[in-house]
């Protein structure tokens, strides 16, 4: 009975240990890359929009400010900075479409 009981044992310990060292909250490493190499895509497909698309998208899509800031930083009006950000998106799919082909 005592042999029985010891692989028992050993196996619970071992699951236990295991279970313990294993960081489930950590990413996946293969995860990691995919999206580092997407956002190094997306960098370089930014790097390549007119100036004044790059401005747009960035204080919008990066920065989080909204519309009127924006209007205001660039000194643009706000029907400029709704149509220039809606072509920097386009623009900006269109080249991560042809990159990812």
């Amino acid at each position: 009975p005592i042999d029985q009981q010891e692989p028992q044992e050993s196996e619970d310990g071992k699951r236990a240990l295991k279970e313990f060292i294993q960081d489930k909250s950590s990413p996946d490493p293969a995860e990691l890359m995919q999206k580092k190499e997407l956002c190094d895509l997306v960098l370089r497909m930014l790097e390549q929009l007119p100036e004044e698309h790059k401005a747009v998208l960035i204080l919008r899509d990066i920065e989080g400010m909204d519309y009127s800031r924006i209007a205001d930083v660039l000194g643009i009006e706000l029907g400029t900075v709704k149509s220039r950000l809606s072509r920097a998106r386009s623009n900006l799919k269109e080249l991560l479409e042809i990159a990812l082909q």
